[in-house]
């Protein structure tokens, strides 16, 4: 049973999220939270917070992923210890009006900023686990509604006793899994006799976590045990587990809303009424969260909710289980609205298309906390009946070295007037009130991405931190337009313009000694117009800070990221945070952008520091790289080292030195670059970047590359070795096809130190015109190794004269 009792609806805060396409880790010489104990806010109020982690030394504040709100804090103690975690503990005030759920959070010292930690903003007391909750036989009692806090301990259930009604509904959930960490939270309810009243593990759209209501038949205490479902643990793994009377609600139909607009909506888990709903008109809105209560004085959950320039939505209606007429009506392009209610349930929607007319059909599931895996399936006029067309599920997208599964989607093109068909089902025809979908279906217009590879800027007065850009154009070429949006005085974005063609881009945040010292949060929006102003695209920089760490296998290779390290909280997604720190007591400059390494061989890189005049210290300026295929120099095989000396006062200038192992790949990367030095107590990095250009030590050419001759004629060409300058050694091209030209040699030697060899072939005066494909393989000696590539190839194209 649920409770069926009236929503109030209340706005929360509005935050933007786009997709997710790149990540930022930690880097070097930036404190690193651990553990935030408690995890939860309540706002409104003070919470005294504990945070664990290392090098949480003078720590000045906190920066949160608050959307319209500030958060302010003060440094209560910190205990600095050498032999284990740095613990600082700080007074944090949350405004009243800040919107409830998932946030995130980075300590502020004057080193710079921490990593992001994801914490809960709560509206309820906060009641940590005191006492004998962990001893068999004992628990603790709370009253109803209550928020609870605990770390998981290994081997170990917490116990709380809870009073209630007969007919009474309890809503439960436990927030655990989506703070980040590898933890499996289990709920179960006992009677006094120890009888299991209910037990739940995952929800949808939780990852690991819970949130359901349960209707009790009988009067009594209960009690509420919480543990890992295996029963492991660890101290920096902490839970929360909130009981009341909010609704225990994951989805909305529909699931989308339009700025400014009043729209309707309910919610298939708990109730089957409409609701009216008027979203802010706010720009940038792309998703949020929507508190939910119900009733006035009840607690509130938080629902995601996704914001549309799409005006016509339609919600299906049943039945509508087949591409026929009691399929309903939609109109495109627009957005279509469902639950899949029961087991084997299908939708079937409606709409009419004219030959010519392209849309784009997108399903979304996942990310509105669906536990639907979509499958769409198009359908076009026939005789007699309506004719499949297309079947789709997920699809697959590379992301640099990782493949990621998108929810269906495809583009169709109409090849005839007239009424067509879309069934929507789950992929294993399962169904239930949480199995809710969106599909969007669209124009094929032009769309913009923007990916930013950093999600933290801590930045002296001064000075200016790089600030690398992924640009994605679809169905557009031009320049892009970038506005930097909620910055100090002081701090700008150089340039503000994305050139034509170019897809990957390093900008700069830029300081003057006017731009205030402290914590901001910024934006960045890029925009595209078409020179008659008929078309455009925008869209907001998107950011993916890493949550907690990335765990690495015994042969030091990364484990993918969880779930729950990739789907983050909607107002971490386009949200930089910017620390501006005091004027840098040194300089760094890069002298070369481009450093080319040959495989098997070394490369040398110069780094430029100069100590500012009043800025009297002597500690070593230590420097680190990052990128592409950069790993330890314990890693073997697999990935590309530097060794880079420190910089001193009497050694300003110095050289560092890459290596590559026998398994690196080609490919041409961006190198991060951080110089740290310790300064008055504190640490002072200052970043840089510049490209690593891993390649052969040669790569072998025929000029021309198509050579023209008649039957009996020579084919005359060159063969360059295009070695790189640090290698000079000979190099051997041979023919492994060569379409039965047996006039052509076995084997073509560059002797070293040879810039190329000139050969002249003799084409049989009975070969058949035609062209001749010779591919060839090259091998040359790259110090003790033997380098190897399957190219070139050259063309001779055989013709008889007019």
């Amino acid at each position: 049973m649920v409770d069926r009792s009236p929503l109030y609806l209340i706005i929360s805060a509005v935050v933007p999220a786009i997709a997710i396409l790149t990540m930022s880790g930690r880097v070097s010489a930036a404190p690193f939270i651990e553990e935030i104990d408690p995890p939860v806010f309540r706002r409104g109020a003070v919470t005294r917070t504990t945070l664990r982690g290392d090098d949480l030394r003078q720590a000045v504040g906190v920066w949160t992923s608050l959307p319209t709100t500030s958060v302010s804090s003060s440094v209560v103690s910190s205990n600095l210890s050498t032999s284990g975690p740095n613990e600082v503990v700080l007074d944090i005030t949350v405004p009243a009006d800040a919107p409830l759920g998932l946030h995130g959070l980075r300590l502020a010292t004057n080193s710079g900023l921490s990593n992001v930690h994801i914490v809960l903003i709560d509206e309820l007391p906060l009641t940590p686990a005191v006492g004998d909750v962990r001893v068999a036989g004992k628990s603790l009692d709370v009253d109803l509604p209550c928020c609870l806090t605990a770390p998981c301990q290994p081997a170990s259930v917490d116990r709380y006793g809870i009073h209630v009604a007969t007919g009474q509904t309890v809503a439960f959930e436990v927030v655990g899994s989506r703070f980040g960490k590898d933890y499996d939270p289990l709920i179960t309810v006992r009677d006094e006799s120890g009888h299991i009243v209910v037990q739940r593990d995952n929800d949808p759209g939780l990852f690991y976590d819970s949130r359901f209501a349960h209707t009790f038949e009988s009067s009594g205490r209960f009690i509420v045990e919480v543990r890992d479902a295996r029963y492991d643990g660890n101290e920096s793994w902490h839970y929360v587990l909130r009981m009341g009377d909010f609704p225990a609600a994951i989805v909305t139909i529909p699931s989308i809303v339009q700025p400014g607009i009043i729209g309707t909506f309910w919610l298939p888990e708990v109730s089957a009424e409409r609701f009216a709903l008027t979203v802010p008109g706010r720009p940038r809105l792309q998703s949020y969260n929507q508190e939910v209560r119900a009733s006035a004085s009840g607690m509130a959950t938080w629902i995601p909710l996704q914001s549309t320039a799409l005006t016509d939505h339609s919600l299906e209606s049943e039945p509508n289980d087949e591409p026929d007429e009691t399929a309903t009506m939609a109109v495109v392009p627009g957005t279509l609205s469902g639950v899949l209610v029961t087991p084997g349930d299908r939708d079937c929607f409606a709409f009419y298309l004219t030959k010519g007319q392209t849309l784009d059909f997108t399903g979304v599931s996942r990310d509105i906390g669906s536990a639907a895996d979509l499958e769409l399936v198009m359908y076009a006029p026939g005789a007699p009946d309506a004719r499949e067309v297309r079947r789709i599920d997920e699809v697959p997208l590379r992301v640099g070295n990782r493949t990621i599964q998108l929810e269906a989607r495809f583009s169709y093109p109409a090849n005839v007037d007239g009424l067509h068909w879309l069934m929507v089902s789950d992929l294993v025809r399962d169904g239930g009130p949480s199995f809710s979908y969106r599909i969007d279906v669209t124009q094929q217009e032009p769309a913009l991405t923007l990916a930013a590879d950093v999600s933290r800027l801590t930045v002296p007065q001064k000075s200016w931190q790089p600030l690398p850009l992924t640009v994605t154009r679809q169905r557009f070429s031009g320049p892009i337009e970038l506005e930097l949006i909620g910055a100090p005085p002081g701090v700008s974005l150089e340039p503000l313009s994305i050139p034509e063609g170019v897809n990957q881009m390093v900008c700069r945040i830029v300081t003057t000694a006017e731009a205030p010292l402290g914590i901001s949060t910024l934006e960045i929006v890029g925009r595209w117009k078409s020179e008659d102003g008929m078309s455009h695209a925008e869209a907001i920089v998107s950011v993916h800070p890493m949550i907690d760490r990335q765990l690495i296998n015994k042969d030091r290779i990364p484990y993918s990221l969880q779930d729950n390290q990739l789907r983050l909280p909607p107002s971490l997604t386009s949200r930089f945070a910017l620390m501006i720190t005091s004027p840098p007591p040194f300089t760094l400059e890069l002298p070369e952008e481009l450093i080319v390494l040959t495989k098997y061989q070394t490369a040398s890189f110069p780094i430029a520091t100069q100590r500012l005049v009043g800025a009297a210290f002597d500690s070593p300026i230590v420097f680190r790289v990052t990128g592409g295929q950069i790993g330890t120099e314990d890693q073997e095989r697999d990935n590309v080292f530097a060794l880079i000396p420190n910089a001193t006062v009497s050694e300003p200038t110095v050289e560092g030195v890459f290596h590559n192992r026998i398994n690196t790949r080609y490919e041409k990367a961006r190198v991060d670059l951080t110089a740290t030095a310790e300064f008055a107590g504190h640490e002072v990095t200052l970043f840089r970047t510049f490209d690593l250009d891993l390649r052969s030590a040669f790569k072998p050419t025929f000029e021309p590359p198509t050579v023209t001759v008649e039957p009996g004629g020579m084919a005359t060409f060159k063969v360059f070795p295009n070695r790189t300058p640090t290698y000079d050694g000979e190099v051997t091209v041979v023919p492994y096809s060569n379409d039965g030209l047996m006039t052509f040699p076995e084997r073509i030697v560059i002797p070293a130190g040879q810039p190329h060899v000139e050969l002249s072939i003799p084409i049989p005066t009975d070969r058949t015109p035609g062209r001749i494909n010779i591919r060839c393989e090259t091998t040359g000696y790259v110090g003790r190794y033997e380098e190897q590539l399957r190219e070139p190839n050259l063309t001779i194209d055989v013709k008889k004269s007019p």
